[in-house]
């Protein structure tokens, strides 16, 4: 779950509702899209160093944004160059 929410925000900052809704609907026949697991995911990439979030506020709502760090990007990069 990790490297996939790496790889999405690579193509896009997104909100951790955005990266549910994502996975949902494009991938859910290869992995959960429920909020735990993908609350789960954000905390220990935010947690190792590999996003970031920005939190904002629309109304009376909280949005946090999350982004891809350099030390993500270069995580990301590896894993994808395994065999």
């Amino acid at each position: 779950m990790e490297y996939l929410i790496l790889g999405l925000l690579i193509l896009s900052p997104m909100t951790g509702y955005d990266l549910q809704q994502f996975i949902k609907q494009n991938l859910s026949l290869i992995c959960s899209h429920s909020a735990g697991s993908v609350q789960t995911a954000l905390n220990k990439l935010e947690r190792d160093g590999r996003i970031t979030a920005a939190e904002t506020r629309e109304g009376n709502r909280r949005k946090k944004t999350f982004s891809i760090t350099e030390t993500g990007r270069a995580a990301f990069q590896g894993w994808v160059a395994q065999p």
